[in-house]
């Protein structure tokens, strides 16, 4: 069984912790991040925020077992000036 949410929201340290407990699941979450720009999630009406999103990653890297990531991306949302898109590439 695999995890996919939409939303970053619905993600809680309680899969985590299911992936860890629970063999069956796959260790692969797909997690979308849309933007590293808390300006932009907002305007996107994504309803979390970078950090939020960060601290589901760092729930992650800090599992029992190797967890492996996914994650959708907008490079392009309309008024996102270039300066933006260091926010998003800080993720890494």
């Amino acid at each position: 069984m695999r995890f996919t949410t939409s939303h970053p929201r619905d993600f809680g340290r309680d899969i985590v912790d299911a992936i860890d407990a629970v063999p069956t699941l796959c260790d692969h979450v797909h997690l979308p991040v849309q933007s590293g720009s808390d300006r932009i999630l907002t305007a996107m009406q994504r309803l979390y925020s970078r950090d939020q999103y960060l601290e589901r990653i760092a729930w992650m890297k800090s599992a029992k077992r190797p967890i492996s990531i996914t994650s959708d991306i907008i490079v392009g949302f309309p008024a996102k000036p270039r300066r933006l898109r260091r926010n998003f590439i800080a993720l890494r």
